[in-house]
């Protein structure tokens, strides 16, 4: 009977498909989990990866500079290169805490201004919500440079955390929508409590709902102009042509 078991969990192995929680440095993430389809890259292994490419001590420096540059922590990619996730997170500067605490119709009119840029792509705009993490969702095709785009923006403990997943050639298909999700979804955080930090109130009038923050940091501008500056345009950055050059150095040393 035992080794009748075994036969059958040796025949079911291959279809099992093992689960990896990694953690993000320096930020609020204390996890994110992947299955065995995907490869990624963060801060704490992008040397060992990119010599695994063959890229030369010079690239893999250049690279890092950019990634600290344009505040990418990882990049994840399915293993046939047929779909890429790019971390990117900053420091927020607006009053904004946690996107959690603002209702649906409050993270749309504090993104107006940021929204309205995505307008050139004919952005699909939705709210994903999921553990008590609430994202705002953009969908786009960036059609100069063939590339189908999904944004997924929340802000934590007054940290910005977009997730900018790209695929190339074709749209989403909904079960890879699905796996992106799920990835997504799998975030945890460590969210801090909002006390003390950001008020709210019930104004009807059309006005901010957010309260002015006293804060010591340099810039204190609005969600608006933070976001725009992480966000529209990222997609053409020189980070961005990691999975590029990782499919031209070797694609077989996975």
């Amino acid at each position: 009977m035992k080794k009748f078991i075994f036969v059958l969990l040796f025949l079911f192995m291959p279809f099992m498909i093992k689960a990896v929680d990694i953690g993000i440095t320096d930020t609020d993430i204390n996890s994110i989990t992947f299955n065995d389809d995907w490869v990624y890259v963060t801060r704490d292994n992008y040397r060992d990866v990119l010599a695994n490419y063959n890229y030369s001590e010079a690239d893999i420096t250049n690279t890092y500079n950019k990634w600290v540059s344009q505040s990418y922590y990882m990049d994840a990619f399915t293993k046939d290169f047929s779909c890429e996730i790019f971390l990117i997170v900053k420091d927020e500067t607006s009053d904004v805490y946690n996107m959690n605490d603002l209702s649906d119709s409050d993270v749309y009119k504090e993104t107006t201004e940021l929204r309205n840029q995505y307008k050139a792509y004919n952005a699909e705009e939705d709210i994903f919500k999921v553990g008590g993490v609430k994202y705002l969702k953009m969908s786009y095709l960036d059609s100069n440079l063939n590339v189908y785009v999904i944004d997924y923006i929340t802000i934590i403990n007054n940290t910005l955390y977009q997730f900018k997943v790209q695929k190339g050639g074709s749209a989403f298909l909904s079960s890879e929508i699905s796996e992106i999700e799920s990835i997504v979804s799998s975030t945890d955080y460590n969210i801090k409590s909002n006390s003390n930090n950001v008020s709210t109130n019930n104004d009807t009038t059309g006005n901010s709902l957010i309260s002015t923050r006293n804060s010591n940091k340099k810039n204190n501008n609005t969600l608006n102009s933070a976001l725009i500056g992480a966000i529209v345009g990222a997609v053409a950055g020189g980070i961005a042509g990691l999975i590029i050059k990782l499919t031209k150095k070797n694609k077989n040393n996975i």
